[in-house]
């Protein structure tokens, strides 16, 4: 099983292979994140923080990986 630093890796080379697949919503700040998790009243996983940090949101041709937008 990969790590969470594998494929996070594999994603960067996802968007530097093929960019004009891949739409991202843009990196999300650590008080936007804390603000999404009280209105929804959760913690999210640190491996769902990272990506929220990193992309907010990701989607690769008809799939999505919904995030904060």
């Amino acid at each position: 099983m990969r790590n969470q630093d594998e494929l996070f890796a594999e994603v960067e080379d996802l968007l530097r292979n093929y960019p004009d697949e891949v739409t991202i919503s843009g990196p999300r700040e650590g008080d936007l994140i804390g603000k999404a998790e009280t209105f929804l009243n959760v913690r999210f996983p640190p491996s769902y923080r990272e990506f929220l940090r990193r992309w907010g949101s990701l989607g690769f041709g008809p799939e999505e990986i919904y995030g904060i937008t």
